[in-house]
């Protein structure tokens, strides 16, 4: 009979951490996606300049530059689910302030969701190794698709959100905050399994820095690569939707809608 309960305890915590896994991947670019569109909108009722719009795509990307060689060892000392959790709790407040509607917290924003999205895109990928050893590439594929997926509905579905009655623009941003809440109540719902679980070392790894890295061509070519193909859709996210608007070609909703089928 206790093991019988152990294993439906077990089996109700690993469907909660597919939920998670799934859930905080779709907060991985909605928050970013979602923006593009509404860059008229925005731009309009803050009275900013083109240079202040694209900070709202550029700041997240410098955060995950900047932040995400911190984020394994912070890992390390609390351990994954429990830095998503707190990564979370920072999206969700940045994706509410940057909606209030001023320019300097539009910005604040901006950079708190970068901060928090940049341990999602480090941490995902060890978490569904560590957990799903011998499904890596089936909840791999998962987390892959719901980050894409949502990524594209984002996109769609903003400008006839923002022209709503109920929600402008702020609220069209705003909305993208509930997918971090849920997050948040799945980790919490999970923490009893979070704290009860004992360390696990898959392996020994040097956690000196090799200097020979910043000497290897290999890991040059592979920055180098990484870097310039994601010119390609972070510029998309933010500019598409306008350069249709201003050459005339789409209405608001068309090129919306036109990004997301780019997207997906």
């Amino acid at each position: 009979m206790q093991l019988e309960s152990t294993t439906r305890s077990s089996r109700y915590y690993t469907y909660l951490l597919i939920i998670a896994i799934l859930i905080i991947a779709s907060t991985l670019r909605s928050p970013m996606t979602s923006v593009g569109p509404l860059i008229p909108f925005i731009r309009d009722d803050l009275d900013i300049a083109n240079s202040t719009v694209g900070l709202l795509n550029t700041l997240p990307l410098i955060a995950f530059g900047l932040f995400s060689p911190f984020v394994p060892r912070i890992s390390r000392k609390y351990g994954m689910e429990m830095t998503l959790l707190f990564a979370m709790l920072v999206l969700a407040a940045g994706i509410f302030v940057r909606s209030v509607g001023s320019v300097s917290l539009l910005l604040t924003g901006t950079v708190l969701l970068g901060l928090g999205i940049a341990v999602g895109n480090v941490l995902m990928p060890g978490l569904i190794k560590m957990s799903f050893p011998y499904r890596i590439g089936l909840m791999t594929g998962i987390y892959s698709v719901s980050m894409n997926v949502f990524g594209a509905f984002s996109s769609g579905v903003s400008v006839p959100l923002a022209t709503s009655e109920q929600f402008g623009w702020q609220g069209a941003l705003q909305l993208w905050g509930i997918l971090a809440v849920f997050a948040i109540v799945i980790l919490l719902l999970r923490l009893p399994a979070i704290l009860s679980e004992e360390k696990k070392v898959p392996g020994r790894v040097d956690n000196q820095p090799s200097q020979a890295l910043f000497k290897s061509k290999i890991a040059w070519a592979v920055t180098l690569y990484m870097g310039f193909q994601s010119f390609i859709p972070y510029s998309i996210f933010t500019w598409l939707p306008d350069m249709m608007l201003v050459k005339g070609l789409m209405q608001p909703r068309q090129a919306g809608l036109w990004q997301s089928t780019k997207q997906a």
